[in-house]
């Protein structure tokens, strides 16, 4: 599949980034093409619990930029083992967060957004293990959280968090 090819369906929330960026959630099971993804994400669960990251915006997702010359797959458990010292034993797509720029972004360590479209692809990722420490530079602490847990914490997240509760269902 071509990135001209790949249609978005699904979308559950939009909003801005930016007053030139625009994005919006899609459910998927699809992939977008891997010249547009730019940083993957996971809701990412231990035992009945899910374990955020606390960075210098708050409690997020564990995640972050696909580095070049890797996989989504590999992006996605090196950046789930530096942000929560965890372990992915199962994964599955459920959907991905579309970016629609006016301009080239720029990211940190200089690293530009695929124009005018890229995509972060959202995983939900399962461990047995008991999370390790996080040990990316930008992470503070991180925690594991019971959804009650983190509806009182009235982070960003939390509509996705909630959007990927039936896909846990299948594990």
């Amino acid at each position: 599949m071509t990135s001209k090819q790949f249609v978005s369906e699904n979308k559950i929330m939009s909003g801005k980034f930016s007053e030139n960026t625009s994005w919006e959630f899609h459910i998927s099971k699809d992939l977008p093409p891997r010249e547009l993804c730019s940083a993957v994400f996971c809701v990412a669960m231990y035992q009945d619990k899910i374990v955020l990251t606390r960075n210098h915006r708050g409690w997020e997702f564990l995640g972050g930029h696909i580095e070049k010359g890797e996989t989504v797959e590999d992006a996605l458990h090196r950046e789930a083992m530096e942000e929560g010292g965890f372990k992915i034993d199962q994964f599955e797509l459920f959907g991905h967060r579309k970016y629609i720029s006016k301009e080239n972004l720029k990211g940190r360590r200089g690293i530009y957004y695929p124009f005018p479209i890229s995509y972060n692809p959202h995983y939900i990722a399962i461990s047995e293990s008991e999370p390790g420490e996080c040990d990316a530079e930008e992470c503070f602490e991180r925690k594991a959280f019971t959804v009650s847990e983190i509806e009182k914490l009235s982070i960003d997240a939390l509509p996705l968090i909630k959007a990927s509760l039936p896909f846990l269902r299948e594990f």
